[in-house]
């Protein structure tokens, strides 16, 4: 930024999407994120970490793994849970297939309408 530009809200907000976060590269990527966020980023910031699966059961136990992450982590690093960076990491699951372009379509036009922007997004998902 230079001496005339100021940071909109919106800086402070981060958007990240992973594909196939279910499971291997993909899940540890996301337990990376969360990590580096926590222990990195100042209490203003806030994460919204946008996970695709295939559908919706893979979908609730990847939530429910990446709550217990942040659990851990926070626990490992005794930070309380009221902690500010703790409290401003939303996951949000969402189901694609890859493989079908009206899936891919569908979930585009779903996050369009409900998010701002969008500032990564990592394509880990394989072939299924």
């Amino acid at each position: 930024m230079t001496d005339g530009q100021h940071a909109s809200v919106e800086d402070f907000h981060n958007y990240i999407l992973v594909t196939g976060a279910n499971g291997g590269l993909g899940y540890a990527i996301c337990c990376r994120l969360i990590d580096e966020f926590m222990l990195t980023r100042p209490s203003s910031h806030s994460l919204r970490l946008i996970i695709t699966t295939r559908d919706k059961t893979k979908s609730h136990d990847t939530i429910a793994k990446l709550k217990d992450h942040i659990f851990r982590t926070r626990k490992h690093h005794k930070l309380h849970e009221k902690t500010p960076l703790v409290a401003k990491i939303y996951l949000q699951a969402e189901q694609v297939d890859l493989c079908q372009l009206r899936s891919v379509q569908t979930l585009v036009k779903r996050l369009i309408r409900s998010l701002p922007k969008l500032d990564t997004v990592i394509l880990n998902a394989g072939h299924g």
